[in-house]
């Protein structure tokens, strides 16, 4: 694949259009982002490959969360179905090589490792482990609804940003370094209340002490909210798979979708780098 950047694009492109055609759900919603994992490494996917993963399991009706390479699957002693044979999905994966110094030579840190930089992106092939023959999903603990409430209450009431709670509507006050939300009753559900205080915490990790994005032109700049936008609704869809939480497309969000469409018709490397700062994002959060 000679150019991933517009793979990934035009995947993603294809299933915003669709959600668009048919109601206002933003796709990695409808779709329901899991927990993706490789099998083989037991590493769960992160940045844009959720998306990817995601789009290739609704599309392709495949019904586990876990995933392998055909050379990890035949070290681990599995098979692929005869009929599935070749079906693969193509996820990203990052071209890393040794960093020059102003010799010629490769880097070193002070450890004495060679120090790699990024280079772009190479396409790698995966299966859904529902291709493979005989495969039994591993079982999960399933978590009860006030238990998955209390688990994702705990991972967002971090000392990180200040959040009043009240009015009728929720925003990110970056001069202030506040997150305003209504109270939690003023819900139709907890779940609603934790996707959305999910969203505004995923905007308060752009402060310059945290992630660092600049967010000065967000008010006025329409290209800078709806990338912005992109950023909270990916961060917002990561945290909220992971505790099994149904993290509904705001209404309100619709215009911002329809917008991402033409930013990623003009910047084919957007929703790469919103995928990867939505993952910087939470996992600076699950470091705080």
């Amino acid at each position: 694949m000679a150019d991933m950047y517009e793979f990934v694009t035009n995947q993603v492109i294809e299933a915003l259009e669709t959600a668009i055609a048919n109601d206002w759900t933003c796709p990695w919603q409808k779709i329901g982002i899991g927990n993706f994992t490789n099998y083989d490494t037991n590493k769960a996917y992160n940045g844009v490959n959720i998306i990817l993963l995601a789009i290739a399991k609704s599309k392709k009706g495949f019904t586990s969360d876990y995933w392998i390479g055909q050379s990890q699957a035949i070290k681990k002693g599995l098979r692929i179905q005869r009929s599935e044979f070749g079906k693969r999905t193509m996820i990203t994966m990052p071209i890393m090589t040794p960093k020059l110094d102003e010799n010629g030579k490769e880097a070193k840190d002070a450890n004495g490792k060679t120090i790699l930089e990024f280079k772009g992106y190479k396409g790698t092939f995966v299966y859904n482990c529902s291709q493979l023959e005989n495969w039994v999903e591993p079982s999960k603990v399933e978590l009860s609804e006030k238990e998955r409430i209390e688990a994702i209450e705990a991972f967002l009431q971090k000392p990180m940003v200040k959040i009043q709670e009240g009015g009728d509507s929720a925003y990110y006050n970056p001069n202030g370094d506040f997150i305003a939300i209504p109270s939690l009753n003023q819900f139709n559900n907890s779940e609603l209340y934790y996707a959305v205080l999910s969203h505004e915490m995923i905007h308060a990790t752009a402060h310059k002490d945290r992630c660092n994005r600049d967010l000065s032109k967000y008010s006025f700049d329409n290209s800078v909210r709806a990338f912005e936008e992109i950023i909270a609704e990916l961060g917002s869809a990561f945290i909220c798979s992971e505790f099994g939480i149904f993290n509904e497309t705001r209404k309100d969000h619709l215009t911002y979708i329809k917008g991402w469409v033409s930013i990623l018709r003009e910047n084919k490397k957007a929703i790469m780098q919103a995928a990867s700062q939505a993952s910087k994002a939470v996992n600076w959060i699950k470091a705080a």
